[in-house]
């Protein structure tokens, strides 16, 4: 079959073909899958007519796969762009396909207040700092199999950057002793997924301010949790040798303040706001608790759940995503 034939089925540039076929070659070297002969187009090798191909990364060329791959090169580089000729070619599909898929990214980046936009040939990402993290972490996949406890498996070795996850790691084990007091899963795969997505995009220059970050009233500011995101970002200040804006400060405070630290029991918080308090009665009254014992403010049971009320507001106010892995 021609290239010219194949380009018409394909709805692609005959170069596209050539491409495409190069590269089909390359997933299977040094077997040479399609062949080319002059005057008669390209031809399947008739040895692999009857074997099993060679196991590849097979789904790298399906819609899906293709979307989420040009979803997350978009976050990571907004509010940069990349020219949907570029995408086109990477992806060996035309620039109409490349539209197509912008339709369904728009879908998926919806809930996160996004807009994905296409100007003077180039396709990008708009929405707040905070909106393109939320974004990321929840819909980049390599943010989905975090394992924490080892982060040195060849799986995850390949997606992260092995030297700043260690120090990310090592800043979250600070914050542990400092209060000492334990972050459990999932609040630490969230801490650390927001520090390196943080540090990636100061990396690239692709960071943008913004102002629509919540701020705390500063007589409810916990101390504490406030002091220890000042160290940490001055931290990462100096291992990336560059400042940092303070608003780091406030986005850090933001993830600390909504997580639940798992405390000892002579250090157990018994001190809740009035919502988290009414919230948790409601819960224990609904699930009958109170029905057959008496439960009050300092009761363990009372305090337990309140402990994972009261954060769970915070992050409700905040628009702080937990992602849980089953």
């Amino acid at each position: 079959m021609t290239a010219k034939a194949l380009s018409i089925q394909l709805q692609s540039s005959e170069k596209t073909v050539y491409r495409l076929v190069k590269e089909i070659n390359r997933l299977y070297f040094p077997n040479e899958i399609i062949t080319k002969k002059k005057g008669s187009g390209f031809k399947l090798n008739k040895v692999f007519l009857t074997e099993e191909l060679p196991k590849t990364e097979g789904d790298m060329f399906t819609p899906i796969k293709r979307q989420e791959k040009i979803l997350e090169k978009l976050l990571l580089r907004s509010p940069k762009g990349v020219l949907i000729y570029d995408l086109g070619q990477e992806f060996y599909v035309s620039s109409s396909v490349i539209m197509k898929d912008k339709i369904e990214i728009q879908r998926q980046i919806d809930a996160f207040n996004l807009k994905i936009s296409t100007r003077s040939g180039n396709i990008f990402i708009q929405g707040s700092e905070t909106d393109i993290r939320r974004a990321i972490a929840g819909l980049v996949s390599a943010f989905s199999i975090i394992d924490i406890d080892d982060l040195s498996l060849s799986t995850q070795s390949a997606i992260f950057d092995s030297n700043l996850a260690l120090f990310i790691l090592k800043e979250i084990k600070k914050i542990e002793d400092h209060l000492n007091a334990e972050l459990p899963y999932p609040y630490n795969v969230n801490i650390f997924s927001h520090l390196y997505i943080m540090v990636e995009r100061l990396r690239k220059g692709n960071r943008k301010i913004s102002q629509s970050l919540v701020r705390f009233n500063d007589n409810n500011n916990d101390e504490v949790l406030l002091t220890e995101s000042c160290n940490v970002i001055k931290d990462i200040s100096d291992y990336l040798g560059r400042k940092i804006d303070d608003i780091e400060i406030d986005y850090l405070y933001q993830y600390l303040y909504s997580s639940r630290f798992q405390l000892n029991s002579q250090q157990q918080k018994v001190q809740f706001s009035k919502r988290a308090v009414a919230i948790t009665k409601f819960y224990l009254t609904e699930m009958e608790m109170t029905k057959w014992q008496k439960i009050d403010e300092q009761s363990p049971v009372f305090i337990d759940l309140a402990n994972h009320i009261s954060p769970l507001l915070r992050r409700l106010d905040s628009k702080i995503r937990i992602k849980i892995i089953c």
